[in-house]
């Protein structure tokens, strides 16, 4: 069974392998990375940042 995620405005994806919270397995989030960082239309609505005690994140922002 697929799991899915609902990021509302300023949420954010981390990778661990851990079920809980908003947590995604590496593989997924470097393949969302990669996606943002090679679409420029997307920085509109995903970004990369990082987080104080989490590393890189990727943050929802301008949703609607």
């Amino acid at each position: 069974m697929k799991k899915e995620f609902i990021l509302k405005e300023f949420e954010y994806l981390q990778y661990k392998d851990n079920t809980k919270d908003n947590f995604i397995k590496k593989d997924i989030f470097d393949s969302l990375e990669k996606f943002v960082l090679e679409n420029e239309k997307t920085a509109q609505y995903l970004k990369i940042t990082t987080k104080n005690g989490f590393g890189k994140v990727l943050q929802a922002q301008n949703y609607v």
